[in-house]
C-alpha cells in the first residue's frame, strides 16, 4: 500500500513538473513566410524624450529612439516597446491570426478588431500623410492603443509636443471613428428617365475619396462635398455603376506581423481594400412635345391657349393642356410615335388657329411645335364737321385736314394717324381688338376743342366703329370806347365813326332794327361808345377812324383787335389828342462848370456864366387860376408840359441856392392856332446873382477812467440835397468838405456856395468812442455873412451792461450770495481789478455802465454744499447799438454722495469662485440732465486692482442707482474689496473707497479637500472578502450648509469606473472632516488589483423639496494618490513571459528529484 501511495506521489510530482514547465512555454503553429527581411533604419531627425506608463505599471519606460524602421522597404511600426529591436536581424512576416501576442510577457494582445483599429491609425496617421513628425505621432499612438499612456513629450528643440501630439492623435481619432469602407447608398436602386437627375448624399463621406469619371455608361456625373449628382442622357443604359477608390499599395493589401526571436516584434499595417459605392439604374426613354404659343404679329408669349394631343385621325385627345405665362405647354411621356396636334380654343380676342399639326416623337426627345394665333381687327372712321367758317360768312363747313391720332390704352403710344378728306371723313387702319382706344383730335386754329372719344371693343372682328364730331368757332362780341389820349377819360362825343377789316377785306354786318339792313361803318353814341350788333368770329382785325370827335384831332394809327374767344366782350378803347400850348424859360447865372473832385472823394466847384438849373417859377393860368410850379435845368431852357391855351403869369418863388431870388411878375399869353398845327410856344428869360461861406467846426472827446483811448475824427461836409446846375449834377449828401482832427480843436471849411444847402457831420471816429451820426445844419447871423456860427461836435464812450445770473445746476433754482470779481482786460493784456459783486436774492448781479472793453467775471467764494465754478467767463462791452445782452448763467453743481454695497448674488458676504459679485452703487445730489461716468473697481484686500466695470448715464433725477456685477478672476481668493468713483466731462466729482469697510467687502473662499481610504480598517484586502469601504473627507474654507458629495472608485492609475458612484448631501460648516461609506460597492466582488477613490465636492439647490446639483466647488481626483488608494491581494500564479517562471520550473524539477528519491528509498526498505 506505502509503495503504491509513494508511487502516486512520484507519479504527481513529475505531472506538476510537467505542467509548471508547460506554463512557461508558448504555443507554436505552423507559420507560413510571407515576406522575409532585414530589419533597417533611417534617421528620424527629431530630438525627443517620451515618457510612457504601461497599463497597471506605476514604471515609467522612456522611449528616445529617433530612427523609422523599415523591412524590405516597407515602414513598420513597433508592437512590443518594451524588447530592443535588433538592427540587421532576418524577420519573418505573415498575416495576422485572429489573436497575436506581440510581447514576450504577453501584456500586448492583438484581435481582430485592434487590428482594425490600428491599421486605420496608422492609414490617417501616416500612410495618408508621411512625415517624420507624422510617423513619431504615429508610433506614439501606436502604443497607446496597446495599453500604454503617454505621460509626457518633450523637445529640447522644440520639434515637438505634448500639446500638439493630443492635437493630432484626436483628429486622427475623429477619422477613425467615422471611417467607412462603402457609401450609405451602395448597391441601391432607382429610376431615372432621361434628361432628368438624381441626388444620391453619402451620410459616410466617403463619395470624395472615390474615382468618379464625369461621364460613365450615358450618365453625366458631379461630385458636390459628400452629394452625386447623376444624369441621364439620350445614350444612358440601365444598369449598376460601380466607383472605388484609386489603389494604392502603400495603403491598401494584407497587413504582416514581423518576428525575430530575441527581437522587437513589428508589423507593417494596411487596409485590406480601397473604399467603394455603387448603384442599380433603371432608365426611361419617353418623348415629349414642347408646344410654343405666340402673337403672329408681335411674337408675344400667348397664356390660357388650350391644345389637345389625338391619335392619327381621331377626334378624341389623349390629353388636354394650357399654354403657361411664357406660351409654353409640354406635353410628357409620350409613346416613340406620330400624334395630332389641335388649337381647341384661344383666347377671346384671337382666331382661332385650326391648323392640325402631325408630330413624330423619338424616344428620350422633346419636339418643339411653334404655333401662332392672328389677333382679331377693328377700324374706327370719323364724320367731322365746322358750326362756323372763319371767313366772316358764317357758314355752316366740312372739316377737312384735320387730324385724329388713336392712342392705345394698354401702352399709351399713339398706334394709327388719320386725317379727314375734302368732306370731312376719314377711316383708320385695321386696329387690334385687344386693346382699348382713345380717338384724340388735333384740334383746328380758332376752334373750341373736344373730348377724346373711349373706344371699347366689342370683340366682333372687322367691325368699324364710326363717330361724328363737331367743332364750334371761337366768338367775341367787341365793344369801342373813345377816350381822351391825356386823360384817358371817355369822350362822350356822339357820331365818332369806325371801319372794321379783317385781311385788307372791310367787314360788314346784318342789323335788324329799325329794319333789315347791311351796315360797314359804325358810329357812336351820346356816350362815345359803339357795340358791334354780330360777334366776330376767330382771327385778327384792323379798325380805323373815319371821323374824329370836335376838338380833337384825327387819328391816323389803326387799331389791331385780336378775337381768341377766351372773352365774351372785347373792349377796345380809341384815343385821341386835344391842341395845346408851351412856354420856355432861360435861367442865366454864374454856374458850375464842372465838379473838380480830389483824392478823398471832397468836390471842389467851378463857376461860369450859362444857363443854370434850380430856379423855381410858378405859373399861374389867369382866366382858370390853376398854378403849378417848375424848375430850372443847368445849361438848359425850360420848356413846360403842354398846357390849356390862355394868359399865364410867371414869376420866381425860389432861387437855386445860392442865387438871390429874381421877384419880377412875368406874364405870358398863348393863344389859338391854325387847326393843322399841334402847339403854341411863347419864350422868357430871367437872371440872378449868387456867394460863397466859410464854416468852423470845433471837436470835444469824453475822458476814460480804465482805458486809455486814441482820440481822433474825421469831419466832413455834405451837400443837404442834391445840387443841380448847366447839366452838371451834384447829388444830395455830396461830399464838398473834409478835415481831419486830433484830441480838442477846431477847423474851418471854406469856398463853400452860400445858398448851398450843407452840413458837418462825423465820418469817423476812434474805436472806443461813438461816432456822433447827428447832421450839424449851418447857422449865419446874415444873408450876406461870409462866416457861419461855430459847430460844435461831442464824442462819447461806448458803454453797455452785463447781466450775470447764478443757478443750481440741477434744479435751476438762482443761488443768493455767490460771490464774482470783475477784471477790465487792458490793451495790453495786464489786468485790472473793477471791483467785487455779490448775487442778490434773485441770484443776479448787472455790472452797469462799463466802458467800451474787454472784461471777465470769476466766482470767488460759493455756497456750502457746492463746486466752485473757476471758469471766467469773458465778454466784450462794444456799446449799446451791437452790445449781447444775453446774461452769463453761470451753474453750481451740488457736490454728488456715493453709497455703496458689494455682496453675493443672494445677499451674502462670501462666495466662491463661479458665483458673481453684486455691488450697488447710489449716487445723489446729481445734476439733471447732465451726463455722468460711473466708475467702479474691484480690488484685493490689500489694495491691488482686479478688474474695472465703466457705465454711463444721463440723469433724470437727483439720485441715481447702478448695479454692477463682476465675475471672480482666475486664481484669486480671500477678501474683495468695492469702490466707486463718478466723472463728470473728464473731471472726478466724487469717490467712495475704503478697505476696511465691511459693507464694500466679499470674501471669495479657497474650497479644499483632502481623502483617505481604508478598505475594513486597512489599506488592503484579500479577494472575496467582504469589507466596509470607507473615504475620510477633509475638508477646509466651505461656506456652512448643504454640499453633494460624489464618491468612485477607479482603478489604480486609470479613469475606469468599477461599480456604481456614490453621492449624499452632507452639512458642511467651513472646515472640518467626514467619512464617506462607499455601501453600493460589493468589495467580495473586487478583483485582484490597485484602486483609487475619487471624490468631487458640488453646491446644491433646493426646488419643491428636491436638492438639484450645482457648479463644481472642489475635488480630489488623482488616480495615482496612494492616500486615496488600497488594494485587493489574492495568489498569484506565474504565467508565459514573468520573472518566476524560472523558479517554478526548478521548483518542479526539485519535487520529480525528491519524488524519485523517496521512492528508490521505500524500494531498497
Amino acid at each position: 500500500m506505502i509503495k503504491k501511495i509513494n508511487t502516486i506521489v512520484l507519479v504527481l510530482g513529475i505531472l506538476m513538473a510537467a505542467l509548471i514547465g508547460g506554463i512557461n512555454l508558448t504555443s507554436s503553429r505552423i507559420v507560413y513566410a510571407d515576406d522575409i527581411g532585414a530589419l533597417e533604419k533611417e534617421p528620424l531627425g527629431i530630438n525627443y524624450r517620451a515618457e510612457i506608463l504601461r497599463d497597471g505599471s506605476t514604471v515609467l519606460s522612456f522611449d528616445e529612439d529617433s530612427y523609422i524602421y523599415k523591412i524590405n522597404g516597407n515602414v513598420v511600426f513597433c508592437l512590443d516597446k518594451n524588447t530592443e529591436a535588433l538592427l540587421g536581424v532576418i524577420y519573418t512576416g505573415k498575416e495576422f491570426n485572429d489573436i497575436e501576442i506581440t510581447d514576450p510577457n504577453g501584456f500586448f494582445r492583438v484581435d481582430k478588431a485592434k487590428l482594425r483599429e490600428l491599421e486605420l491609425i496608422t492609414y490617417f496617421g501616416y500612410n495618408s500623410n508621411p512625415g517624420k513628425k507624422q510617423w513619431l505621432y504615429t508610433r506614439l499612438m501606436v502604443w497607446e492603443s496597446l495599453n500604454s499612456k503617454l505621460k509626457n513629450l518633450t523637445s529640447p528643440t522644440r520639434e515637438v509636443s505634448l500639446e500638439e501630439y493630443q492635437t493630432f492623435k484626436n483628429d486622427v481619432l475623429n477619422k477613425v471613428n467615422v471611417y467607412k469602407d462603402i457609401t450609405s447608398w451602395s448597391n441601391s436602386a432607382h429610376t431615372i428617365k432621361v434628361g432628368e437627375s438624381i441626388t444620391l448624399t453619402d451620410e459616410y463621406n466617403v463619395v470624395q475619396n472615390l474615382v468618379i469619371p464625369s461621364e460613365i455608361n450615358g450618365f453625366t456625373t458631379s461630385v458636390n462635398g459628400n452629394q452625386l449628382t447623376i444624369t441621364a442622357t439620350k445614350q444612358a443604359e440601365g444598369g449598376k455603376l460601380f466607383f472605388r477608390q484609386d489603389k494604392n499599395n502603400r495603403f491598401y493589401g494584407t497587413s504582416l506581423i514581423y518576428r525575430s526571436p530575441g527581437s522587437q516584434t513589428v508589423a507593417n499595417l494596411r487596409l485590406g481594400d480601397p473604399q467603394y459605392g455603387s448603384v442599380n439604374l433603371n432608365v426611361i426613354k419617353n418623348g415629349n412635345i414642347k408646344i410654343v404659343k405666340t402673337d403672329s404679329e408681335t411674337g408675344q408669349p400667348l397664356s390660357d391657349v388650350e391644345f389637345g394631343v389625338f391619335e392619327q385621325g381621331s377626334d378624341t385627345p389623349l390629353k388636354t393642356g394650357i399654354t403657361d405665362g411664357n406660351g409654353v405647354l409640354e406635353f410628357t411621356d409620350l409613346d416613340s410615335k406620330t400624334f395630332d396636334i389641335k388649337e381647341l380654343r384661344t383666347k377671346e380676342t384671337y382666331r382661332l388657329n385650326d391648323k392640325v399639326y402631325s408630330v413624330s416623337v423619338p424616344a428620350g426627345e422633346t419636339v418643339t411645335v411653334n404655333a401662332t394665333n392672328v389677333v382679331k381687327k377693328m377700324r374706327i372712321s370719323v364724320s367731322k364737321h365746322l358750326d362756323t367758317a372763319l371767313d366772316g360768312s358764317g357758314t355752316r363747313a366740312a372739316g377737312s385736314g384735320i387730324t385724329f391720332d388713336i392712342v392705345s390704352l394698354n401702352t399709351h403710344q399713339v398706334v394709327s394717324r388719320m386725317v379727314t378728306d375734302a368732306n370731312g371723313y376719314a377711316i383708320s387702319e385695321e386696329l387690334r381688338q385687344d386693346d382699348r382706344y382713345q380717338l384724340v383730335e388735333h384740334t383746328p386754329e380758332g376752334y373750341q376743342s373736344t373730348e377724346p372719344i373711349t373706344v371699347e371693343p366689342t370683340g366682333e372682328d372687322g367691325k368699324i366703329y364710326h363717330y361724328i364730331v363737331e367743332n364750334n368757332a371761337k366768338k367775341s362780341y367787341v365793344q369801342i370806347v373813345k377816350v381822351d389820349e391825356d386823360t384817358g377819360e371817355t369822350i362822350k362825343a356822339s357820331g365818332v365813326s369806325f371801319q372794321l377789316f379783317k385781311d385788307g377785306q372791310l367787314v360788314s354786318q346784318q342789323v335788324t332794327y329799325p329794319s333789315m339792313q347791311t351796315i360797314n361803318t359804325f358810329t357812336t353814341d351820346e356816350n362815345g361808345q359803339v357795340t358791334l350788333p354780330q360777334q366776330l368770329t376767330y382771327g385778327t382785325y384792323t379798325l380805323k377812324e373815319v371821323k374824329a370827335p370836335t376838338g380833337y384831332v384825327l387819328s391816323d394809327k389803326p387799331l389791331t383787335i385780336d378775337i381768341t374767344g377766351e372773352d365774351t366782350l372785347v373792349t377796345v378803347r380809341f384815343k385821341n389828342a386835344a391842341q395845346k400850348g408851351v412856354i420856355t424859360l432861360s435861367k442865366t447865372g454864374q454856374v458850375l462848370t464842372s465838379w473838380q473832385t480830389d483824392a478823398n472823394g471832397v468836390h471842389t466847384p467851378v463857376y461860369q456864366d450859362q444857363l443854370i438849373g434850380g430856379a423855381t417859377f410858378q405859373l399861374t393860368n389867369v382866366n382858370t387860376g390853376k398854378s403849378f410850379t417848375v424848375t430850372t435845368q443847368a445849361g438848359q431852357v425850360l420848356r413846360t408840359p403842354e398846357l390849356d391855351l390862355g394868359e399865364y403869369d410867371v414869376v420866381e418863388v425860389s432861387a437855386p441856392k445860392g442865387y438871390m431870388t429874381d421877384n419880377t411878375v412875368y406874364r405870358v399869353s398863348l393863344t389859338p392856332q391854325a387847326q393843322s398845327v399841334r402847339l403854341d410856344v411863347k419864350s422868357l428869360s430871367v437872371y440872378n446873382e449868387r456867394k460863397t461861406l466859410s464854416i468852423p467846426v470845433q471837436k470835444i472827446f469824453e475822458q476814460s477812467e480804465q482805458f486809455t483811448h486814441d482820440q481822433s475824427a474825421t469831419i466832413g461836409l455834405y451837400t443837404k440835397e442834391a445840387y443841380h446846375e448847366n447839366g452838371v449834377v451834384l447829388p444830395a449828401h455830396t461830399l464838398v468838405g473834409l478835415q481831419s482832427v486830433t484830441g480838442h480843436d477846431t477847423v474851418i471849411f471854406n469856398h463853400i456856395p452860400s445858398e448851398m444847402s450843407v452840413y458837418a457831420k462825423e465820418i469817423s471816429s476812434s474805436e472806443a468812442y461813438t461816432v456822433n451820426e447827428q447832421a450839424f445844419e449851418v447857422s449865419v447871423s446874415s444873408q450876406d455873412a461870409a462866416m457861419a456860427q461855430t459847430i460844435v461836435i461831442e464824442n462819447t464812450l461806448k458803454r453797455g451792461s452785463q447781466e450775470l445770473v447764478k443757478v443750481d445746476a440741477s434744479s435751476k433754482e438762482v443761488i443768493a450770495g455767490a460771490t464774482f470779481r470783475l477784471v477790465a482786460v487792458l490793451d495790453d493784456y495786464t489786468e485790472k481789478e473793477v471791483g467785487t459783486y455779490t448775487t442778490d436774492n434773485n441770484g443776479k448781479i448787472v455790472f452797469k455802465d462799463l466802458e467800451y472793453g474787454h472784461y471777465f467775471t470769476q466766482e470767488v467764494a460759493t455756497l456750502p454744499g457746492y463746486l466752485l465754478n473757476p471758469t471766467p467767463f469773458f465778454f466784450e462791452v462794444i456799446g449799446k447799438e451791437a452790445q449781447n445782452v444775453k446774461p452769463i448763467e453761470v451753474a453750481n453743481e451740488p457736490i454728488p454722495a456715493i453709497v455703496t454695497e458689494a455682496t453675493s448674488e443672494t445677499g451674502g458676504k462670501v462666495v466662491y469662485t463661479h458665483e458673481q459679485i453684486k455691488e450697488v452703487a447710489h449716487f445723489s445730489h446729481l445734476v439733471i440732465g447732465q451726463e455722468y461716468e460711473a466708475v467702479a473697481n474691484m480690488f484685493t484686500g490689500g489694495g491691488q486692482l482686479l478688474g474695472t466695470q465703466k457705465r454711463t448715464f444721463i440723469a433724470t433725477d437727483t439720485t441715481h442707482q447702478e448695479v454692477f456685477y463682476f465675475d471672480v478672476p482666475v486664481g484669486h481668493y480671500g477678501d474683495t474689496v468695492f469702490g466707486e468713483e463718478l466723472y463728470r466731462k473728464g473731471e472726478r466729482v466724487a469717490v467712495h473707497f475704503d478697505l476696511a469697510n465691511k459693507k464694500q467687502t466679499v470674501k471669495v473662499l479657497e474650497p479644499k479637500i483632502n481623502t483617505f481610504a481604508k478598505i475594513g480598517g486597512t489599506k488592503d484586502m484579500t479577494v472575496g472578502e467582504h469589507k466596509e469601504l470607507v473615504d475620510t473627507l477633509t475638508y477646509t474654507d466651505f461656506k456652512n450648509g448643504k454640499v453633494l458629495v460624489s464618491t468612485w472608485v477607479v482603478k489604480y492609475g486609470t479613469d475606469e469606473i468599477i461599480g456604481e458612484k456614490v453621492e449624499q448631501v452632507l452639512e458642511l460648516d467651513g472646515n472640518g472632516e467626514v467619512s464617506v461609506r462607499l455601501d453600493k460597492i460589493d468589495t467580495s466582488k473586487l478583483p485582484a488589483g490597485k484602486y483609487t477613490i475619487m471624490e468631487q465636492v458640488f453646491d446644491v439647490s433646493e426646488h419643491n423639496g428636491k436638492v438639484e446639483k450645482g457648479h463644481l466647488i472642489s475635488e480630489h481626483v488623482d488616480n495615482t494618490d496612494e492616500n486615496q488608494s488600497f488594494t485587493v491581494s489574492q495568489p498569484v500564479l506565474p504565467y508565459t513571459g514573468s520573472e518566476n517562471s524560472v523558479l517554478f520550473t526548478w521548483i518542479g524539477f526539485v519535487s520529480v528529484l525528491g519524488g524519485a528519491w523517496i521512492l528508490r528509498r521505500k524500494q531498497n526498505a
